[in-house]
């Protein structure tokens, strides 16, 4: 459950919540921050989830993502949705921005392993 009390994590998540809300109440943001801030957060958010799914799943509290794990994780959200469902769904647009935008996610996702996780644990 300290996974929870990342200070990273609660950052990424009180920032994402407050731009759906902010969105669902009418209120226009920058372009760049409305259309790029939801990638830059999802790798911190999901890659977080599925630490502390493994962790109880495999009994190792003290279990971290390695470099080849982020790495294959930004791998996977950068090809799903930049290259497979934009070409199947027209509700997903390509935007090569984004890609980098998840790897400014994955790297904020490592800092907050190496500074706050590791240390924790």
């Amino acid at each position: 459950m300290s996974l929870f009390i990342n200070p990273y994590f609660i950052i990424c998540l009180t920032i994402y919540t407050s731009g759906y809300f902010t969105k669902h109440l009418g209120i226009a943001l920058p372009y760049h921050i409305r259309n790029y801030y939801t990638d830059i957060l999802c790798l911190p958010i999901i890659l977080t989830s599925v630490l502390f799914v493994l962790r109880i799943s495999r009994n190792a509290p003290k279990l971290v993502l390695n470099k080849s794990m982020i790495l294959f994780a930004w791998l996977y959200v950068s090809v799903l949705f930049e290259f497979i469902l934009p070409a199947y769904s027209e509700k997903y647009t390509q935007d090569y921005l984004d890609i980098a935008m998840y790897s400014i996610g994955a790297f904020l996702y490592y800092k907050s392993q190496v500074d706050f996780i590791e240390i924790r644990t």
